[in-house]
């Protein structure tokens, strides 16, 4: 038999799905990764939890959904690992959530450029804009308030070597819309 993925004939199978083995862990991590990514503020075992309210009828694959059979797997999955197990496949399923989220950033920035290019004769956008999370950490890092002068409203980032495509955030600061003024104009 051959793994309808990576077209591999070693090792054991699960034939419910075609799958080899390797194919079918990869198959059930891009599930909780998925879950993980909608559930931010859930851990893997809450979604251990709700695996275990959900009643699954595997009497007869023919008769049962594909929902339900991929509920039953991630279950038995799950189910299997020890808690430091589960706690090392979150974080390293996070870290690859933040990862892709890295690589769609790049993707997204090239084609941008392109595009630029292609309008424009030339690429205009050299800033590369803070997410709204980079934003909120940053602002909790300075107690949402300006740095010089302690005004809590009308606050931007400011970087400090003037590098709008440096972020990194030992390079950033918060400033009130005054204060961020005078710095760019060299008021003191």
């Amino acid at each position: 038999m051959r793994c309808r993925e990576c077209k591999s004939d070693e090792g054991s199978f699960w034939k419910y799905h075609g799958l080899c083995e390797k194919c079918h862990y990869k198959q059930l991590n891009n599930h909780i990764k998925e879950w993980l990514s909608k559930n931010k503020n859930k851990t893997l075992f809450d979604f251990k939890k709700e695996l275990k309210n959900i009643e699954v009828k595997v009497i007869n694959y023919n008769s049962v959904s594909q929902i339900d059979y991929t509920h039953y797997g991630l279950a038995h999955y799950l189910n299997k690992l020890s808690d430091d197990e589960i706690k090392k496949l979150e974080k390293k399923l996070r870290l690859e959530l933040e990862v892709d989220k890295l690589k769609q950033f790049e993707q997204d920035r090239e084609l941008r450029e392109e595009a630029e290019k292609v309008v424009y004769g030339k690429v205009k956008t050299t800033r590369v804009s803070l997410t709204e999370e980079d934003k909120e950490i940053i602002f909790k890092k300075f107690n949402n308030q300006c740095s010089i002068c302690g005004k809590t409203e009308g606050l931007h980032i400011h970087h400090k070597n003037k590098d709008a495509t440096d972020n990194r955030i030992s390079n950033l600061i918060v400033l009130c819309g005054v204060c961020h003024k005078k710095i760019h104009m060299k008021v003191r």
